[in-house]
């Protein structure tokens, strides 16, 4: 502790740490010492080991350690081996304050002189603030009668505008700056001082939820299934790994897995034989189960109230539940603990590890900033060391453009948890907040045991105490890393295994989830080109037009082409107008579908879907494979429909299909002739040709023909061929039944 076993000339910390940390402090009312309020001169170094001294107030004191923030908010940490030589104190600091913000005003003043000085000179009406009567601008040009004079009064202008006086606003934007900051520099101290009440104010807090929590009064216990309860003596087993609903039961697979409001329904389900033992296996148990691991996919459809429901809801997913066995009775329990990963540490976690061992610990502290974000053992930061060496080895033999990439490294941000840190209160606060996060769960286990029947009957255990504990509790630990053997299963390489064999007929799944993407990009760019929508930031992820039904969950391929590796689906939608003939039968509809977006349904085997949802590595990735062989498992199962084969569609009779096909066959003979115009013809732009000119028939188009003029070499399309008249190589006309 800081101030203990130290020479008396030595300057101590007066600390305002809890009771225990303060009582091993000698306090001494030594002006040098650091206290919050009282202001130092600091001097410091930068980078270029260019010394740097300035005031600063002391608005935090640690156990071995006083942060100084100074009047412009930057703050630092000084260790209390090097504040002597660093901070010297500054007795009259509210004396030092005044001559600052006095030397601030006069330079402003002197500034704003300035200014004056230049706006009179060029008889330029200033405001009223600086002090003078508007001069009419007929009096300043009066002022300069002769050209040159006023060509001098036009650059003196300009040069004002453009440099003198942008630079002495600058100037004075900036003193006003300091002024402001020299302004506010006695309220750090009144700052400092409401902050060191904070943490008892916080301790209130903690102790409040301490209570809450063994009181049970932030906590919900519901009964989902009764029956006899276990033995008095037997002991509760406590589950390390928090297991996740929808992973573990696959509900509403085909909707993106269950959500906060299907708990009922998992309450059923683990009600269950099978799934009760095989989840809670021991008479007496407890498991924390999360809703949901991942984020669900949703689509707010560019409503506000919508988007906001869906915020809720994703939190809501993040809550964790304990399921408590007690013999045949099931009860599940909400409390206001947001549980982690895991409900207690390993017993090769880090901080029991470096305690067992004596080794120390280091932990990544944020620049700038006392937050902790990771906590590693002295091995593995020695492993980052030597990492770091050979990548410095490699980068000097690297080419220069190429070094940069081995040079990265977080070592700096690393503090190692000693004395010596400045960060030390930081990471011991750090690892006591873990150390509390598990211990919580005792108190609501313990509130349960002497407030509620859920455990009912047992003995008066008191789990505070190392025997009642060991009586009372068991602690199962996370052995998940060495559950399955091997590589974990790879379902890409399984799909494209049973999609080797796709051909013509074969059954699918896949294809209605790329249809509905596809879909969406169309609609995107439908908004996009709409000016009523084309500023809204939503865009649908998926979409169904109305009156599609797409090409089904399970659908059959109508063509495959083994090159592209892409399929084809139809089906028929709605015909949403009436066609030309009075009918309003279904469109035919088709879809080109990548093979790596397909799970070829008919080569899948019963029960496949296991390999994957028996090793938990794939299970937490259900949401990649569960919505195709699921699919496939209730069809090869009997459970759903196997997609009957499309009918042909319907032909129609077309009475003048006939005659449409020999005029379109008249027309086609026709390309390549030299033809006369029988008629005059005026095209829609207003071009006049004369009867008997001659043309060169170049397309046909249905019924129709494009032709070229001779002379002149003019087209025009969409020529009757009963305007045309065909002539030979000598100019005659040739007969139709000779064409």
């Amino acid at each position: 502790m800081m101030g203990a076993n130290i020479p008396p000339e030595k300057t101590t910390l007066v600390t305002t740490d809890e009771p225990s940390r303060r009582a091993d402090v000698e306090e001494r009312e030594d002006p040098r010492a650091p206290k919050v309020g009282r202001w130092f001169w600091v001097t410091t170094k930068d980078h270029d080991d260019v010394e740097t001294r300035w005031l600063g107030c002391v608005v935090h004191v640690g156990s071995n350690y006083a942060e100084l923030e100074d009047v412009g908010g930057s703050s630092t940490r000084v260790h209390e081996d090097e504040w002597d030589e660093t901070c010297e104190l500054e007795p009259n600091a509210k004396a030092v304050i005044a001559e600052h913000v006095r030397s601030h005003q006069i330079e402003c003043n002197r500034l704003m002189s300035e200014v004056q000085a230049i706006t009179r000179r060029l008889a330029v009406a200033p405001n009223r603030v600086l002090g003078a009567a508007p001069v009419p601008e007929a009096k300043a040009l009066a002022v300069y009668g002769k050209a040159e004079d006023l060509g001098k009064y036009k650059k003196a202008l300009s040069k004002a505008k453009e440099k003198e006086l942008p630079e002495l606003f600058a100037a004075i934007e900036a003193q006003n700056k300091m002024l402001g900051r020299w302004l506010k520099a006695e309220l750090i101290p009144l700052k400092a001082e409401a902050d060191a009440m904070r943490p008892a104010i916080d301790a209130i807090e903690d102790r409040i939820f301490s209570v809450e929590l063994y009181a049970g009064l932030s906590e919900e216990v519901a009964l989902v299934k009764d029956g006899e309860a276990a033995p008095a003596g037997e002991k509760i087993r406590l589950y390390q790994r928090r297991a996740y609903m929808d992973e573990e039961c696959l509900a509403r697979y085909e909707a993106g897995g269950m959500e906060f409001k299907d708990i009922e329904a998992f309450d059923a389900w683990l009600a269950r034989p099978g799934n009760f033992t095989r989840l809670l296996p021991h008479p007496r148990c407890v498991v924390a189960f999360q809703v949901r691991r991942h984020d669900k996919e949703r689509d707010w459809g560019g409503n506000l109230s919508e988007f906001i429901h869906m915020r809720d809801l994703k939190a809501a997913d993040k809550a964790t539940f304990l399921y408590m066995r007690n013999g045949e009775k099931l009860f599940r329990l909400s409390t206001a603990i947001d549980f982690d990963e895991k409900l207690f540490p390993d017993m090769d976690h880090k901080i029991l590890q470096a305690g067992a061992s004596g080794g120390k610990l280091y932990a990544r502290v944020w620049s700038g900033s006392s937050r902790v974000e990771n906590i590693i053992s002295e091995d593995e930061y020695l492993e980052m060391v030597r990492e770091y060496e050979e990548k410095k080895r490699k980068a000097e033999t690297a080419p220069p453009e190429e070094r940069w990439r081995y040079l990265g490294t977080y070592l700096d941000h690393y503090e190692p948890f000693t004395r010596e840190s400045v960060h030390y209160d930081d990471i011991h606060e750090h690892i006591q907040g873990e150390i509390k996060k598990h211990n919580r769960l005792a108190l609501v286990l313990q509130g349960l045991l002497d407030r509620s029947p859920v455990f009912h009957p047992h003995p008066p255990w008191s789990i505070w105490t190392g025997e009642g504990f060991e009586q009372a509790l068991e602690l199962l630990y996370d052995d998940s890393r060495a559950l399955t053997a091997g590589d974990k299963p790879d379902f890409e390489a399984y799909r494209k295994r049973l999609n080797a064999s796709l051909g013509v007929g074969s059954i699918t799944v896949g294809q209605d989830d790329a249809w509905e993407i596809a879909e969406a990009e169309k609609e995107s760019e439908r908004r996009d080109r709409d000016w009523r929508h084309s500023k809204e930031s939503y865009r649908p992820s998926r979409f169904r037009p109305y009156g599609n039904p797409g090409p089904g969950v399970l659908a059959r391929v109508i063509r495959w082409s083994k090159t592209s590796g892409k399929a084809t689906f139809e089906w028929d939608r709605e015909r949403q107008k009436e066609a030309p003939d009075g009918s309003w039968d279904p469109v035919r509809c088709s879809f080109v579908c990548p093979s790596d977006a397909l799970l070829n349904v008919t080569a899948y085997q019963l029960g496949d879907f296991r390999q994957f949802f028996e090793d938990p590595r794939t299970r937490a990735e259900y949401l990649q494979w569960a919505p195709l062989l699921l699919v496939a498992e209730e069809m090869h199962a009997g459970k759903r429909e196997t997609p009957k084969p499309l009918p042909p569609p319907k032909k129609k009779h077309d009475p003048d299909g006939a005659l449409r096909y020999r005029r379109r066959k008249r027309a086609k003979a026709l390309v390549g002739k030299t033809v006369r115009l029988l008629h005059g013809i005026t095209t829609t732009g207003g071009d006049y040709y004369d009867k008997g000119t001659l043309w060169r028939v170049t397309y046909s188009r249905g019924a129709t023909l494009t032709i070229v003029q001779a002379e002149g070499g003019a087209s025009v399309r969409g020529v009757e061929p009963s305007y045309l008249e065909v002539i030979d190589a000598a100019d005659k006309p040739v007969s139709k039944e000779d064409l």
